[in-house]
């Protein structure tokens, strides 16, 4: 299920314009993480999860993303 966002953002000449974003589901994120595992051939367990949501989590500027994987993490650390 994907929630779309507007957001208002102004622009370099000062007009704001409307910037859509489409939310992920914990579920649909951890789907993601566990396919990239598989993909690169990897083992799936808790270890090869938890450095997959720290790598998300590091390389990610967007905060609702963030609060994603930082959700995921907390739930496989039994948090």
């Amino acid at each position: 299920m994907q929630i779309k966002i507007f957001s208002i953002k102004p622009s370099g000449n000062g007009q704001l314009f409307l910037k859509k974003q489409a939310l992920i589901s914990e579920k649909e994120a951890l789907g993601s993480l566990v396919t990239e595992i598989l993909t690169n051939g990897k083992p799936l367990s808790r270890k090869t999860l938890c450095l997959e949501v720290l790598n998300k989590l590091d390389g990610n500027e967007d905060v609702n993303e963030k609060m994603i994987y930082n959700s995921i993490f907390k739930k496989l650390l039994g948090g």
